[in-house]
């Protein structure tokens, strides 16, 4: 700031105020006013998720990842079921009248679930909604009792009661309701207790004790009972799971939404662990068929080279210790020496395009039925990699943004000064651009000026920041976008030496950008 300069400007404001004037006044003044300044590391480029400094403050880049579940819980999947039964009395014409507390129905039936290639005996459900609906068809007070004892809730079965009323011409009486399933537990074992998707239920229908009318009963008529399991999701189901075949192809962000870097990249070294565990109680076989990482930005694909991944890799079943799930793994470690990792993260994917095929239960049912399944802990693929950040690079582009926090309007021709302290080792270019509120691109008003690197020291490490100052000119339409709610973003593209050459990245290593708008100011006094 140059003190002196605003110092006059108050003199002679204070010496305008004390004259006495007929019209305002106004004139233009020259004005230097810090526009935006910030700081530039590597750590608020990139998410802290991504990063780690070790103990010498080297940043290392980290990426953990569940690539997919597999879709196992698909296996166990109920889909609306509608179970509708017709119960009809058991006599020949009619009319017959029934003294009141005579049993008319009493019927034991296994329902069948809407479940195919799965032989499930035992679920406990996440959600779900259980209608039920009873029709009375006859012409008297009935009492309905339904039981489902397979289906629990704290330990205690399902009954369905109701007092139904003598139909009315052709129309029956209806009785209906609703039972939320979460947090129910579900016997598909049938009466015998050796079935497999088989709901066991038991009607009884007596006509009403103290009813005021005894039931005028004929052959044929009925009551139709109809439950409806209305999207269910299973939290935990046993059973045999059958031999299922999966394709399994999916794209998958590996880095969290963050926009990698573009440029070239030489790495030192790396490492990848990709680690299968399966907490499902089946036998499995996977062959992965790709994996590959994916740069949209060069849409270029680089499939990762590791033998073993491409073999059919055997998944032992895990292990159920009263709810605690013993799980199995198998992992795979990736590094430079027996892969092309170096050449798979020097793609800078963003994505992991995968492809693989999944046999469940290959040799059939291993367990005589005692397959089993956590649908919110399946069979799993986690991915690790570990980068340490000493790398070589030519034209690595990083950008970010700067809000506007000046008020002051520039209204005429000037210039702007950017000021860079730049502690990296590095050497590069810098390219500033006026972005609207909503990022759109207002003008380009410095493309790839030099930015000088830092002074190196022992271990090409820095010890003193080097100083650029760029002037940077700008005509009166780009000045009239300099105002709060508009941005800066800037741009710079870093650059060792050689590109073949590997220099740390450090925890404190830094580039500061000032920028300072140099321009006139229209000041008026009324």
């Amino acid at each position: 700031m140059n003190l002196f300069r605003y110092s006059h400007i108050l003199v002679v404001i204070l010496v305008l105020t004390g004259c006495k004037r007929e019209e305002p006044t106004s004139w233009n003044t020259h004005v230097y006013a810090p526009l935006v300044q910030g700081r530039l590391t590597l750590d608020n480029l990139i998410p802290d998720t991504l990063l780690y400094a070790d103990d010498n403050g080297l940043w290392h880049l980290k990426v953990t990842k569940n690539l997919t579940d597999f879709n196992l819980d698909s296996i166990v999947t109920i889909p609306d079921t509608v179970i509708r039964k017709s119960f009809k009395v058991p006599i020949n014409g009619g009319p017959i009248t029934l003294p009141n507390g005579t049993t008319i129905i009493n019927q034991h039936e296994n329902n069948k679930l809407n479940i195919n290639d799965v032989e499930l005996r035992y679920v406990k459900m996440k959600a779900g909604r259980l209608e039920y609906t009873i029709k009375s068809y006859i012409n008297g007070y009935l009492t309905c009792t339904y039981n489902i004892p397979g289906v629990k809730l704290n330990g205690v079965g399902t009954v369905i009661q109701a007092q139904t009323e003598p139909k009315q011409g052709n129309q029956p009486f209806v009785f209906s309701g609703e039972l939320d399933l979460s947090g129910y537990e579900m016997s598909l074992t049938g009466q015998s207790g050796f079935m497999s998707n088989r709901v066991y239920t038991h009607l009884s229908i007596v006509t009403t004790p103290n009813s005021p009318s005894q039931a005028q009963v004929y052959g044929q008529d009925s009551v139709v009972v109809e439950l409806k399991f209305i999207e269910p999701v299973i939290e935990y189901a046993k059973g045999y799971f059958g031999q299922h075949v999966y394709n399994l192809q999916q794209t998958v962000d590996i880095t969290n939404d963050f926009m990698m870097p573009t440029g070239t990249l030489n790495i030192d070294q790396a490492s990848l662990n990709l680690n299968i565990v399966n907490a499902v109680g089946v036998d499995a076989q996977i062959k992965f068929e790709t994996l590959a990482g994916l740069n949209p930005q060069t849409d270029s694909n680089v499939h990762l080279q590791h033998d073993p991944l491409y073999q059919t890799i055997n998944i032992t079943r895990a292990h159920d210790n009263n709810g605690y799930v013993q799980t199995t793994q198998n992992n795979f470690s990736l590094n430079n020496a027996n892969s092309n990792l170096d050449v798979f993260i020097e793609n800078l994917p963003s994505q992991l395009q995968m492809a693989a095929q999944i046999k469940v239960n290959p040799l059939g049912d291993q367990t005589s039925g005692n397959d089993f399944i956590y649908t919110s802990n399946s069979l799993q693929a986690w991915l690790d990699i570990q980068v340490p950040l000493n790398i070589g690079m030519h034209h690595l582009a990083f950008a970010d943004t700067l809000d506007i926090n000046t008020s002051i309007e520039l209204v005429a021709e000037g210039k702007l000064a950017l000021q860079v302290m730049n502690a990296f080792p590095f050497s590069a270019t810098c390219s500033v651009l006026i972005l609207s509120s909503d990022n759109q691109v207002l003008h380009y008003i410095l493309q790839e000026a030099p930015i000088a690197h830092a002074i190196l020291g022992y271990n090409s490490m820095t010890t003193t920041p080097s100083t650029t100052l760029i002037q940077i000119p700008v005509n009166a339409d780009q000045l009239r976008e300099i105002h709060p709610g508009n941005r800066f973003a800037i741009r710079v593209q870093l650059d060792t030496p050689q590109n073949n050459e590997h220099y740390g990245l450090y925890k404190d290593y830094y580039m500061d950008f000032k920028l300072i708008g140099d321009g006139k100011m229209e000041v008026s006094y009324e």
